[in-house]
């Protein structure tokens, strides 16, 4: 039996139909579809808000199914519903699936994109990510992501010193000494963010931790 779609994606159908053909240039058909992906985030948004997860992922179906693309801000969506139901697994497909598509870490996504990691103890979900972040293909630095807090953080550089990682233990350890909310530094942040020094380097171009 075929799914009806929810009334709200029905508005976005309507208005993705009645438009169709009418516009002459690419830049006006671009901004028209980015006008239903903000039509439908705002529906989710009102779903999560709620609480109404299975209708929010039905929408998100819907959305898909209309060829409307899904944005950072969808996928932020989806993310936190997925940590409101304990779907971890489904934050790492959804992580996955930006990087795959190419949609753009913003701070929030990073936000999520750590906690995520440090909640499974899964150090896969956030290497990409610092990776992208050195190399400068997410324009968001670990430092801007002021609403993680130094604890955090710190496991943060924990797991990294744990993977034997030089690069991205020291890229964690300077972020964290030029955090915003980092006014104070720990004897266990000293001591890990000496044991990331001490790690053999991979390469002699490995960026080293800010120095006292």
């Amino acid at each position: 039996m075929e799914r009806r779609m929810n009334p709200a994606s029905l508005v976005c159908a309507r208005r993705l139909s009645t438009t169709a053909g009418t516009q002459s240039s690419e830049d006006a058909e671009a901004e028209k579809v980015k006008q239903l992906t903000i039509q439908f985030n705002s529906a989710l948004n009102d779903l999560l808000a709620q609480g109404n997860l299975n209708a929010l992922f039905l929408i998100y179906e819907d959305m898909l199914e209309l060829g409307v693309p899904p944005d950072t801000t969808t996928y932020n969506i989806l993310l936190r519903s997925c940590f409101a139901s304990n779907d971890l697994f489904g934050v790492k497909e959804y992580l996955a699936t930006m990087r795959e598509e190419s949609v753009p870490f913003d701070v929030e996504t990073c936000k999520l994109c750590v906690q995520a990691s440090l909640v499974t103890q899964n150090p896969t979900l956030v290497e990409p990510m610092l990776e992208d972040m050195i190399s400068g293909a997410i324009s968001t630095d670990l430092r801007e992501v002021s609403d993680l807090t130094e604890s955090e953080l710190d496991q943060l550089l924990a797991m990294m010193v744990a993977l034997r990682s030089r690069k991205l233990a020291n890229y964690v350890a300077n972020e964290r000494r030029h955090h915003v909310n980092g006014s104070s530094f720990s004897e266990s942040f000293l001591k890990l963010e000496d044991l990331a020094k001490r790690i053999p380097a991979e390469d002699a171009s490995i960026p080293q931790a800010a120095s006292t």
